[in-house]
């Protein structure tokens, strides 16, 4: 883990559909997360990397720049209570800000 990584603690499970991630924003710094990949859990104590093929980890584009906004989406959507992003490459430094798009997530019973 290159860049270290960012945790999020949903308060319950969701499903995740999509984020959106942009570097730091401060005109002239070259701070923001180039590749990445993304990590799941329920407890917070074992994680599970996305995949891009079974056993491979999914390397995922980042930014090129400071402002620039990188749409990532889920196709299956992520089932999760945690979701981490790990920086892999960065600019100068990691940073990032970012929004998480999805909604709650809903059983279904079967018939």
């Amino acid at each position: 883990m290159d860049g270290g990584w960012f945790n999020i603690a949903l308060n319950t499970t969701k499903t995740i559909t999509a984020f959106a991630m942009q570097g730091y924003g401060n005109p002239g710094s070259i701070d923001y997360v180039m590749t990445f990949m993304i990590s799941t859990s329920f407890d917070n104590s074992s994680w599970s990397f996305v995949e891009h093929s079974p056993g491979v980890t999914k390397i995922f584009p980042g930014n090129t720049d400071n402002n620039g906004i990188v749409t990532t989406t889920f196709s299956p959507p992520l089932i999760t209570r945690f979701f981490r992003i790990v920086a892999k490459t960065c600019a100068r430094a990691c940073a990032f800000r970012l929004e998480v798009y999805g909604c709650e997530h809903q059983l279904r019973e079967q018939i």
